[in-house]
């Protein structure tokens, strides 16, 4: 399973689970290969941070606020 998390670039990723897009301005991805288990809390907490990025104006915003 791939998970495409554009506006994915300014978030933290504490726990490590991003596989790609380390030097992608914009996006990254998790991959879980099978058998393995989706890192689920960490990927939740993810989704929540890009929600929030994306209601107070997205990734260009922020960054060009120094967020």
């Amino acid at each position: 399973m791939n998970v495409f998390l554009y506006d994915g670039a300014i978030v933290p990723d504490p726990h490590g689970i991003i596989t790609g897009g380390h030097d992608n301005k914009t996006a990254r991805t998790v991959a879980v290969r099978e058998g393995e288990s989706v890192p689920a809390d960490p990927l939740l907490a993810m989704f929540r941070q890009i929600i929030a990025n994306n209601r107070a104006g997205g990734w260009r915003r922020l960054k060009a606020a120094g967020g």
